[in-house]
C-alpha cells in the first residue's frame, strides 16, 4: 500500500474511534439515565410494600459489558434472590431475538407496568445506538485488515 494510502487510512480509523467513543458514552449516559430512575422508583416502592403485602418493585435492567474488544448491551432479570450462604447474583440473561433487538413481548411477562414502559422507551433509544456501534465498528475491523493484508 502507498505511504500516502496507509496515512489516510489511518487517519480514517482514528475518525471511526472517535465516532466509536462517542457512540459508547450515548450508550453510557441511556443505561445510567435508566439506572437512576430505576432504582429511585424501586426504593420507593419498596416502601408500599411492606403496606400492601405484595411485591411491587422492577426487576430488568440493562447491562453493559465488554467481551475482548466490543462493547454489548443487553437486559438481564435482577429478581429477588436467597438469602443466606449463597453468592451474589448477576442476573439472568434475557437473549435478544434476530441479532441485537429486543421486542417489547420478551419483557410483558416478567416486567412490572411502570417498568415496561420504562424499558420500552430505553430499548428505543439504545437500538439505533447499538446498530451504529455494530456498523462503526465492523467498518473499523474491515479497513485494519485491510491494512494488515496489503502490507504484507
Amino acid at each position: 500500500m502507498p505511504q500516502g494510502s496507509k496515512a489516510a487510512a489511518e487517519i480514517v480509523i482514528e475518525t471511526l474511534d472517535a465516532l466509536i467513543d462517542d457512540v459508547l458514552d450515548l450508550l453510557d449516559a441511556t443505561v445510567n439515565d435508566y439506572w437512576q430512575k430505576w432504582r429511585a422508583k424501586n426504593r420507593y416502592l419498596e416502601s408500599i410494600e411492606i403496606k400492601e403485602g405484595k411485591y411491587l418493585r422492577g426487576s430488568i435492567a440493562p447491562r453493559k459489558y465488554q467481551v475482548k474488544n466490543k462493547f454489548y448491551i443487553e437486559w438481564y432479570v435482577y429478581g429477588p434472590g436467597r438469602y443466606g450462604g449463597r453468592s451474589r447474583s448477576w442476573g439472568k440473561r434475557i437473549t435478544p431475538k434476530l441479532g441485537p433487538r429486543y421486542y417489547t413481548d420478551q419483557f410483558v411477562s416478567r416486567a412490572q407496568d411502570w417498568e415496561l414502559a420504562m424499558i420500552e422507551i430505553t430499548e428505543e433509544k439504545v437500538r439505533p445506538l447499538r446498530y451504529t456501534y455494530e456498523a462503526l465498528r465492523k467498518s473499523k475491523v474491515t479497513i485494519e485488515r485491510a491494512i494488515r493484508n496489503i502490507d504484507v
